[in-house]
């Protein structure tokens, strides 16, 4: 495995990662992006960590009375971010796959099963993903 293609390719899936969490993650004072979210790099790919202490509060469906039974405009986008980047990174290995970098990357199984659940293929059988 050529290391330097591997750090192309996680650079690339984090800088695609981090649009879809700019976009996704709500914004007041821009305390919960700027501040709290962490992006650790790993040998072979990254994490990115959402540590505001209020951030469940943001993400989870609004129980206090002081609501008065409104709907958290927010709910969810956590999970949605997840989503967003699954969606992301299944596509690109299914594109990946099909060029000569692409051939020698690792693919956890994780992606793997998602590609199968979301598009009915995996990374050797035939796709129609552009």
């Amino acid at each position: 495995m050529n290391r330097g293609l591997l750090t192309i390719y996680r650079n690339r899936l984090l800088q695609k990662s981090m649009n879809i969490v700019m976009n996704r993650m709500p914004y007041d004072t821009g305390a919960m992006l700027n501040q709290y979210t962490k992006v650790i790099l790993t040998p072979t790919g990254f994490i990115i960590r959402i540590e505001a202490p209020y951030s469940v509060y943001v993400n989870e469906q609004w129980l206090s009375p002081q609501w008065g039974g409104k709907e958290n405009p927010n709910q969810g986008f956590v999970q949605q971010i997840v989503q967003d980047i699954m969606d992301t990174i299944s596509k690109v290995e299914l594109i990946d796959a099909n060029d000569s970098i692409g051939k020698d990357l690792p693919v956890g199984d994780l992606i793997l099963d998602y590609q199968k659940e979301k598009y009915g293929i995996g990374l050797n059988e035939e796709s129609d993903v552009e």
